[in-house]
């Protein structure tokens, strides 16, 4: 049986994410767990379905199953780095916006990225906000009718 603490907590997080259709499917691939948790928590918040991978090749496997309407993507990966992963989503037809998010700040990473088919490039250490904002507009770039931000409401 629930304790009155525990029914409150199931209560006020029924109230802060609603059942509706979500926002967007985004795919977040780090192999920082820390990240990936916290990218995980602040979206699903924010109304987005979210999907993870630790690694290149499971990203790709979870993208040809999800078919994500955007990408969150670390550079340095075991396996296969996000520069490859994301030539391997586009050759496979998959042409989801792409948002690097990297500790590899230098001006040739960052052309890189963008030269080979990324939407934008944000470095590590982040904000939060910047990066759902971000992801906001490549989605709307992309077509994808995005709803204004929680805070904005």
């Amino acid at each position: 049986m629930a304790t009155e603490w525990e029914e409150i907590v199931h209560m006020a997080m029924a109230a802060a994410i609603p059942e509706s259709v979500p926002e967007a499917r985004v795919l977040v691939v780090d192999d920082e767990t820390n990240i990936v948790e916290l990218l995980s928590v602040s979206l699903k918040f924010q109304g987005f379905e979210v999907h993870t991978a630790s690694s290149g090749p499971a990203a790709l496997d979870k993208a040809r199953e999800v078919r994500p309407d955007a990408v969150i993507l670390d550079v340095m990966m075991p396996g296969m780095d996000g520069f490859g992963v994301l030539r391997r989503l586009r050759a496979d037809g998959i042409d989801s916006p792409a948002l690097f998010l990297t500790a590899r700040d230098s001006l040739q990473d960052k052309i890189a990225g963008l030269t080979l088919g990324g939407d934008d490039y944000v470095t590590k250490p982040f904000s939060l906000e910047e990066v759902v904002a971000r992801l906001r507009v490549i989605l709307r770039r992309s077509g994808r009718d995005v709803e204004e931000p929680r805070s904005a409401r």
